[in-house]
């Protein structure tokens, strides 16, 4: 898990569940194992939030500052409109297909993780990795 998440992170028993929490700011996740009826429940949540935010700041600035570098040169009124309106499309573009980068990494580092995983359980217990979809819908799918 060090190696997928980059820390140690925590353990924890939740009743009956074994539960382990780690990660950076950026990416972190939180896995919980409970027996039932004589077979293991595996659950793994990925957070991006903290990547996904500083993405979308950071566009949010580049997008400030080019619009006010715009703004205040010496080119013709129509055309300065024009260019805020590209310049702006295009960070928002940017933005975007980073972000979907950034959700796409992070399912395929946790299907990577889990894959791992699968390798210490028995083959007729385990669920294979490809299999795995994410169960939420990314943040920013919607743009």
């Amino acid at each position: 898990m060090r190696a997928t998440f980059g820390t140690a992170g925590k353990t924890e028993l939740v009743g009956t569940s074994r539960e382990w929490a780690g990660g950076v700011d950026t990416f972190s996740a939180h896995l919980s194992a409970t027996p039932r009826g004589g077979r293991t429940r595996v659950r793994l949540q990925v957070r991006l939030d903290g990547s996904l935010a500083v993405t979308w700041i950071l566009t949010f600035l580049v997008s400030f500052l080019s619009t006010m570098f715009l703004a205040v040169s010496k080119i013709p009124v129509d055309f300065k409109l024009a260019s805020i309106f590209v310049v702006l499309s295009a960070i928002y573009l940017l933005a975007r297909t980073i972000s979907r980068n950034i959700h796409r990494n992070g399912v395929a580092r946790a299907n990577e993780f889990l894959g791992r995983l699968e390798k210490l359980v028995p083959a007729a217990e385990a669920t294979t990795a490809s299999s795995v979809q994410p169960v939420e819908q990314p943040m920013y799918e919607h743009l």
